[in-house]
């Protein structure tokens, strides 16, 4: 017997960021929620910059324009993650903001604009998932 083909559905890589990866919220301290609360804002943040992103990559006319306002959300998402304790992410932003100012042809600065930012996004899921485990030990510790 031929089994139909089916479509495959690609993971898109915002529901692994946003889908809770804890057994249950009674793992998690009050301040681990709010911790994760908080890189959940930032990461809609982040979302933000990839919308724009992709607006300077797929209108390379308006490049400068956009560059422009790529480097000044680069510099506030810089601002908003060292205030949120997370330096390594936000030293990330400080070398896109350095990569939409140089001059370059618009192709590989929109490439490499991209694959910061996916870089930025598997970070961020580390951070979080550190913080999951950790409440997740502590949990077993106290059991």
């Amino acid at each position: 017997m031929i089994r139909p083909l089916t479509a495959h559905k690609p993971t898109d890589w915002r529901a692994r960021v946003t889908a809770p990866s804890f057994r249950s919220m009674s793992d998690i301290t009050p301040r681990d929620r709010e911790r994760i609360a908080e890189i959940d804002t930032l990461t809609n943040r982040v979302r933000h910059a990839h919308a724009q992103i992709e607006q300077f990559a797929a209108s390379p006319r308006e490049a400068e324009q956009r560059a422009l306002s790529l480097r000044r959300t680069f510099n506030q998402l810089k601002l908003q993650f060292t205030g949120a304790g997370l330096d390594r992410i936000a030293q990330m932003f400080g070398g896109l903001e350095l990569t939409a100012r140089r001059g370059m042809s618009h192709g590989p600065k929109a490439r490499s604009l991209r694959e910061g930012l996916g870089t930025i996004m598997r970070q961020i899921e580390v951070e979080r998932r550190g913080i999951v485990a950790t409440a997740q030990r502590a949990a077993g510790a106290n059991e």
